[in-house]
């Protein structure tokens, strides 16, 4: 979704990178940029970013590691408005969990770059496979499980389109060689599936976790959790981030009863110009 480049128009610095984005520009129908805030900006910073920020008609500042600097001019020098706290965790991986459990079938003849294990439980299986076929019901799924949201958060954001994201988000991740899902089915039904990605180098990165809602409090999400970690242990991966809102406490105890750790938190600011 987000952070797909439109163009080589991305501005950077020392401490601070700004970036088109064409995946939001084309579904929300308005021009679309994001400005990340690694560190604290001087006063010739923040004026390449305000003037980059004048070519757009919505843009994202993340302010990430809350800093305090960038708040405070942030607050004095635009009218963007905090539109989320987004919370992010981390897990090292152990290199031992499950991964005997977790069987690859066999190769696909059709696609040999598709990957597919199988997880057998007492109550379903869960299949993970990237280059995933899509499936209707999964983008349910995500339309229904996902409330707590920055886009949610913004009134001037078009209400449909807001509550179809995630379900677009999903629908294009289908049939792709680097997005992997991992699917839990109760009687041939998905009950709940997770969406990441991976990079020897970076990690693998969770990107959605939605159960459906009568599977919920059933431990399907946690079950998820640690059928990704198995398959990042047979691939030495050696760990999984992901975020989540700061009034997501479900998710949050979610990830810490999983056994992940708070990292960082980040302020998120909508304007709209």
């Amino acid at each position: 979704m987000e952070g797909e480049s439109m163009s080589d128009d991305n501005k950077s610095g020392g401490s601070f990178s700004c970036i088109p984005l064409k995946w939001d520009t084309d579904y929300f129908g308005v021009s679309c940029a994001r400005v990340n805030l690694p560190g604290p900006v001087t006063e010739t910073e923040q004026e390449e970013i305000l003037n980059f920020c004048r070519s757009f008609d919505f843009v994202t500042i993340a302010n990430l590691y809350n800093r305090s600097e960038n708040n405070l001019w942030i607050g004095r020098r635009t009218d963007a408005f905090l539109a989320d706290v987004n919370i992010q965790f981390i897990k090292t991986v152990d290199k031992n969990t499950g991964k005997k459990s977790l069987q690859q079938n066999t190769a696909d003849k059709k696609n040999p770059d598709r990957q597919v294990y199988r997880l057998e439980l007492n109550t379903g299986e869960i299949v993970l496979s990237n280059s995933f076929e899509a499936d209707l019901r999964l983008l349910d799924i995500a339309g229904k499980a996902f409330s707590y949201s920055r886009f949610f958060n913004d009134p001037f954001l078009p209400a449909d389109l807001v509550a179809g994201i995630y379900r677009q988000w999903c629908r294009n991740a289908f049939m792709r060689e680097d997005k992997y899902f991992a699917v839990y089915y109760r009687e041939h039904e998905p009950a709940g599936f997770l969406m990441f990605g991976t990079d020897l180098a970076d990690g693998c990165r969770i990107e959605l976790v939605a159960v459906k809602d009568k599977y919920r409090g059933q431990g399907i999400g946690r079950a998820l959790l640690a059928a990704c970690e198995a398959f990042c242990a047979s691939q030495a991966i050696s760990s999984i981030r992901l975020g989540t809102q700061a009034d997501n406490l479900a998710a949050i105890r979610l990830y810490l009863g999983s056994g992940f750790i708070y990292s960082h938190c980040s302020s998120i600011y909508h304007m709209w110009n």
